[in-house]
């Protein structure tokens, strides 16, 4: 905040928590950012941050748990990141945010 104003880059007024942090995912991208990178990074994330819980645990024996993933997963974009991305104008935040950090 700078003079009592908010950053473009700023969580916005009735911006949630889960779709701040997907915009940050989205912003924190650079250039050449898109939506499905963004998702794919933000699901790397936290299958990472599960898998580190999974091995703290007790694990499952004789369940698919066990069982290596083959093949490359498939990034869907949900619709909610979609209508994030449009409701709170992610492409111009992070933009004011690039040029900002260019600045510095």
């Amino acid at each position: 905040m700078v003079d009592g104003r908010l950053r473009a880059w700023s969580k916005l007024p009735g911006e949630s928590s889960r779709a701040y942090a997907a915009f940050l995912e989205y912003r924190d991208l650079h250039r050449g950012r898109t939506l499905w990178k963004a998702l794919a990074n933000y699901r790397h994330t936290k299958e990472q941050q599960n898998s580190t819980e999974r091995a703290t645990s007790k694990p499952f024996r004789g369940t698919i748990f066990d069982r290596p993933m083959r093949g490359p997963k498939k990034v869907v974009l949900h619709g909610y990141w979609i209508r994030w991305a449009r409701r709170y104008r992610w492409r111009e935040r992070a933009a004011e945010w690039a040029r900002w950090v260019d600045r510095l």
